[in-house]
């Protein structure tokens, strides 16, 4: 374990990842490396069959996988890129200054006339944004050109090329609920420090809520665990 800044821990191990019940969860084999030199997922081939308490099938080498799998979130570009380049931090510090109280972290809520400041506080200040897609197309179009064929399909180029225009002020308004929860807890951190963002940043999570949700609902949570155990059957 080492000593890190602001009072952090970094734990390292320098051996394989085994957990009680003496099953390998380690998911990268370093063991073999390919002519870069680099590492890749153990492969299901090599992997060894476990069996829990109730018979459930499990496996070594590919980590825990969790017995309900949630897709993540997708944040939008914009959202990413105005925290890259500290708007909601820059933007929190203002608010901060002119807001002696807030809300409770599960509580607060900014306004309407509250994002309507951030967006202005954003087309003020400028950032560098283009979409990947735009960049993309151009290329495309550049391809379609040299191939002699962009005459054919020009008016639904140009019909797309409309719709994934660059304007950044109708993009704070499309990507309004990703950038919303990142102006929220940058502020929410200021009054209340990191329990308190972790407080708001748990009230709309998703994993969360399902984990409360099946832990509510004894059949569903052990028909998960259940499985006919034919080893048992068979001693």
């Amino acid at each position: 374990t080492r000593e890190m800044p602001a009072s952090g821990l970094l734990k390292m191990t320098t051996a394989k990842y085994y957990i009680p019940s003496g099953r390998c969860i380690q998911a990268v084999d370093y063991t073999h490396r390919d002519e870069n030199g680099a590492v890749s997922r153990i492969p299901d081939s090599l992997t060894t069959v476990f069996h829990t308490r109730h018979g459930r099938e499990v496996r070594d080498g590919g980590g825990i996988r969790p017995d309900v799998e949630l897709s993540d979130e997708t944040l939008s570009n914009l959202s990413v890129k105005l925290a890259v380049n500290h708007f909601y931090f820059d933007f929190a510090n203002d608010y901060f200054r002119q807001h002696p109280s807030i809300a409770s972290p599960s509580a607060f809520r900014i306004t309407d006339e509250d994002y309507q400041a951030f967006t202005q506080f954003v087309l003020n200040k400028g950032v560098d944004y283009d979409l990947q897609s735009r960049k993309l197309m151009d290329r495309f179009k550049s391809m379609l050109q040299q191939e002699g064929l962009y005459d054919e399909v020009k008016a639904e180029f140009e019909a797309l090329d409309v719709k994934l225009n660059s304007d950044l002020a109708a993009h704070l308004h499309l990507f309004r609920e990703d950038i919303t929860r990142f102006i929220e807890s940058s502020i929410v951190l200021r009054y209340y420090y990191q329990k308190g963002e972790h407080e708001y940043m748990l009230r709309d999570d998703s994993f969360l809520e399902k984990a409360i949700e099946l832990l509510q609902n004894d059949e569903k949570y052990f028909s998960i665990l259940h499985v006919d155990n034919q080893i048992d059957k068979q001693k």
